[in-house]
């Protein structure tokens, strides 16, 4: 039924087509909710892997567990200070308990509500279908569920700087625009307060209005009021418990000069400051597959379809924009140059790919909409499995051990720490856990060592008891050795695929012997490791 300008302008006319497709209406929209939450869940149960090597899941729970058995913490760490990071995971621990799976509960929900507001506003301001696929695409993702499930911060940030993006995106459209731009703003402010590099928000926001030249000084302050009533609450609460407005900044900023992700200006040329961004960007094992899948798909549709869709103020050159200037303000202003530090950009290559799938099914065919989100999909499993070198698998080992056996055992000191954190997950006391994991610098005759990195190198007389895989082989790390590309490549390459070496539970004795004088267990031989044979053959 084709209805005149009149007609739909008829508000009779309006609640006569809403009555008639209001049951379609809520069957697609229901079954777009079901498909999306299934793909989720499904995704979830793939990509769970428990704590990652990233060293902050320890932080992160001890500030939790300070709020749930201390009361008020206010935190002497910037991990600590990330308020809407570490509460809900401490109200976890509250309700249900402490587990391994409890502390990855919040980001999991975070995850979930990022999938879910990619599904309403997408199917609001993209197109039903596009949409759709736009939040299957973030729910199947490596990089918004497998990361960030494994205690990364940068889960919680997107949440809130994607909801202060769509309402920035909603206030271009809206009758309500003043009340978005404060509502943008407020948002923008609880991302600033997980971390600071999101003041790209408050920044894309400013220009595009100003750009807009729709009430760009009206637009302004509604964004101001929104972002300053953020800072305003966090600097009285920040006032009244430490005496310090800018306490948090303080403790912040501190960090920010040295760590691996950070850009040491006092080193590095400023050649390699301006392409470490793109280095880093189209070398990331979870975004570059992605961004690759995009571009392909972008070059398939060609010059016509992309002036269209990236028309002046549409919803995706509006993201285009907040992603650029997201990259440069965390690259070249906070020195952060990893993909991790942006997550928006990412967010809106997922966009990109919902519409151009959408765009592809109607110009070449479902099969070929199809393939692209079969690749999409097979990327992403691609890019979790190479990166996941499962480095907790030590540390779940010895705490299992030592629950079993209540034995002090020696190690080194990041399997030490991530041990201890395990083991108060489980529930034992602090004393208890320095009783049992040591990372002393020495080893005294008769201690058990257990050697989470396995070498040739023996200091002392030492008689190893027991050698164990903890760590699974990557399926990705297999085929790259298979067709000998590392050995081809070389370089870090040639450790990150390198097979998995055991562990070894290792009694120092006072003298060489052929068993162990406590257990009875023979010495098993040497360990032969990849890099002791390499030095041999040299």
């Amino acid at each position: 039924m084709t209805l005149s300008h009149d007609q739909l302008k008829s508000p009779r006319a309006a609640s006569d087509i809403g009555a008639e497709n209001a049951p379609a209406v809520f069957f697609k929209r229901s079954a777009a909710m079901f498909i999306v939450s299934a793909v989720f869940v499904v995704s979830v149960a793939f990509y769970w892997h428990g704590f990652g090597p990233m060293g902050d899941a320890e932080r992160y729970v001890a500030a939790a567990l300070e709020w749930r058995d201390e009361g008020f913490y206010l935190g002497e760490t910037h991990w600590a200070l990330r308020h809407l990071f570490v509460l809900p995971m401490a109200a976890i621990f509250t309700l249900f308990g402490t587990s391994e799976f409890a502390a990855t509960i919040p980001n999991i929900l975070y995850a979930a509500g990022l999938v879910a507001v990619t599904l309403y506003f997408g199917r609001k301001y993209l197109g039903e279908g596009e949409g759709t696929i736009a939040a299957i695409l973030v729910a199947i993702s490596a990089y918004f569920v497998s990361r960030p499930v494994q205690i990364g911060v940068y889960g919680a940030e997107i949440f809130f700087a994607a909801i202060a993006c769509w309402l920035f995106v909603s206030a271009q459209m809206a009758r309500r625009r003043i009340f978005c731009l404060v509502a943008a703003g407020v948002f923008a402010g609880l991302a600033w307060t997980i971390r600071e590099q999101t003041l790209f928000l408050i920044v894309a926001f400013g220009l595009s209005s100003l750009f807009d030249r729709r009430q760009p000084l009206l637009s302004l302050a509604a964004i101001g009021i929104g972002f300053g009533s953020v800072l305003a609450v966090e600097w009285i609460i920040y006032w009244l418990s430490a005496g310090d407005p800018f306490y948090r900044y303080r403790i912040d900023l501190d960090h920010r000069s040295t760590g691996w992700a950070t850009l040491d200006s006092s080193s590095d040329p400023w050649t390699a400051k301006l392409f470490r961004p793109f280095k880093d960007l189209s070398t990331d094992p979870l975004t570059t597959p992605t961004v690759l899948i995009a571009a392909v798909a972008a070059a398939t549709l060609g010059q016509r379809w992309l002036r269209a869709r990236f028309a002046h103020r549409s919803v995706l050159s509006l993201f285009a924009a907040f992603s650029a200037i997201a990259a440069v303000t965390s690259a070249y202003a906070f020195d952060l140059a990893t993909p991790r530090y942006y997550p928006i950009l990412p967010y809106f290559v997922c966009l990109f790919l919902g519409v151009a799938i959408v765009g592809i099914g109607k110009k070449f065919g479902t099969p070929a909409a199809i393939s692209i989100g079969v690749m999409a999909a097979l990327a992403n499993a691609a890019g979790d499995d190479f990166g996941n070198y499962n480095e907790y698998a030590e540390a779940r080992t010895l705490a299992r051990y030592v629950q079993a056996n209540d034995e002090p055992v020696f190690t080194d000191p990041l399997t030490a720490s991530r041990t201890r954190n395990l083991l108060r997950l489980s529930g034992l006391s602090g004393d208890r856990i320095s009783t049992l994991i040591r990372s002393d610098k020495t080893y005294p005759a008769g201690v058990l060592l257990y050697k989470a990195a396995p070498s040739s190198t023996q200091l002392g007389y030492w008689c190893s008891i027991a050698r164990l895989d903890v760590r699974t082989d990557s399926w990705t790390h297999a085929i790259i050795r298979f067709f000998n590309i590392d050995n081809t490549i070389g370089g870090s390459l040639e450790s990150i695929a390198a097979k998995p070496e055991p562990v070894e539970f290792i009694r120092v004795l006072p003298r060489a012997a052929d068993h162990d004088p406590i257990s009875g267990r023979e010495c098993l031989p040497t360990l032969k490791t990849k890099k002791a044979l390499q030095s041999q053959r040299l």
